[in-house]
């Protein structure tokens, strides 16, 4: 596992260089393929099946005032009938998974005495049966900036914890060799990864520069098209959802955001695979990275990976009209330019969808439906604020 950090002593990440030191806070990061494991075993208990997938070395906590998290992670359910594609022996139930964050001593703690918990415990029951098949469930956790001392005491030096993602999946007909996979199965029977993330921003004394929030919950479109083509060569069809201006900032900043996308496919009368990410660019419309971005932040301007799911029409964890949620962070290594001049940035959120087990037809689409939005906090280097007089 590759890590981002920005830290009082050094930062160093996946290809993201040196960035500017902050005595003010540390932003911490899994990069790519943050996933300790390919899949856990389904036990028909959930206490017996709990492992730590992920975990993230936090920075020194001496001096720490508050914490700021967000993580994701993508589950799958692997086939209902034996074949290659297979994960472990196939199952046809819906599991009931379970996933929570918790500082920890060691990336492999799960429990009392070893890791404290920082999070309540999200449960999804994870669709298998067809129609209705779920197939992927991504878990997204937002915890805002929460005092460190409500976790009592924790079970590691303050010099040397860790943020670890629990797992656990249970049900009643589970059996020897069920397993979940942590990512994506493949028609090959490999398992795709790097398909969440672990982000936390930890805030120390003195910590006094102004955060920059913007919210918005207008839709820039209000349909999604399906992407029309056989299976395995759909391409194209991202559309931004909502976009959000971000003040032009300095190096050093940190910005972040969490979405949420309502999704109504009720018409169409068929399951569809929707998937959404969260970008930074220096267009309102974009829905990759422009190279402004990726020169100004980490990971390339990517705030989060790319999850999704399958949409259902009838019952299931994600039946229509569906919820996504992404949470993220980004840190600006460069200042945004264009031409030699500062420019600001946008956070998107861009979604994508598909048909599942048929073809798109001319005019087929999704709605986009009232009650999301998306949320940015910038929180700007002390630099920043000095050079605007606030």
């Amino acid at each position: 596992m590759l890590a981002l950090v920005l830290s009082g002593s050094s930062a160093a990440g996946a290809g993201d260089g040196r960035v500017p030191l902050r005595p003010d806070l540390d932003v911490v990061a899994s990069g790519t393929s943050a996933e300790l494991v390919d899949s856990i075993k389904i036990r028909p208990k959930a206490a017996a099946s709990r492992e730590s997938v992920m975990s993230l070395p936090l920075p020194d906590l001496t001096g720490a005032d508050e914490i700021e998290i967000a993580a994701e992670v993508t589950v799958t359910n692997t086939c209902v009938e034996r074949g290659r594609r297979c994960v472990g022996r196939p199952y046809g139930y819906s599991p009931f998974v379970g996933a929570q964050l918790r500082i920890a001593s060691r990336r492999s703690a799960t429990g009392r005495g070893s890791s404290v918990a920082i999070s309540r415990r999200q449960k999804v029951h994870c669709g298998q049966q067809r129609p209705d098949r779920n197939h992927h469930c991504p878990i997204v956790f937002s915890i805002p900036p929460r005092p460190l001392e409500r976790l009592g005491a924790l079970p590691c030096p303050l010099t040397d914890c860790r943020l670890n993602l629990v797992l656990d999946a249970h049900h009643r007909d589970a059996r020897r060799g069920n397993r979940l996979v942590v990512g994506a199965d493949r028609p090959d029977g490999s398992v795709s990864q790097d398909r969440g993330r672990l982000n936390a921003i930890v805030f120390r004394d003195g910590f006094e520069t102004p955060a920059v929030e913007t919210s918005v919950d207008r839709r820039r479109r209000r349909h999604v098209r399906m992407v029309t083509g056989p299976l395995g060569r759909r391409s194209g069809g991202h559309t931004v959802i909502y976009s959000a201006r971000v003040p032009s900032l300095e190096k050093g900043s940190v910005i972040g955001a969490t979405a949420k996308q309502r999704l109504a496919i009720g018409r169409l009368r068929y399951s569809a695979f929707v998937s959404t990410e969260l970008i930074l660019s220096s267009r309102p419309m974009r829905t990759a990275p422009d190279a402004i971005a990726k020169r100004a932040a980490t990971f390339n301007g990517h705030l989060t990976e790319t999850t999704g799911f399958n949409c259902t029409q009838g019952p299931s964890a994600f039946r229509t009209p569906c919820v996504s949620e992404k949470a993220g962070f980004v840190v600006l290594r460069n200042e945004p330019t264009r031409d030699g001049e500062p420019v600001p940035l946008y956070v998107n959120l861009v979604s994508r969808s598909f048909p599942k087990l048929t073809k798109a037809r001319p005019g087929d689409r999704a709605r986009v439906l009232p009650g999301g939005g998306l949320d940015v906090v910038a929180y700007p280097h002390a630099r920043e604020q000095a050079r605007r007089g606030d």
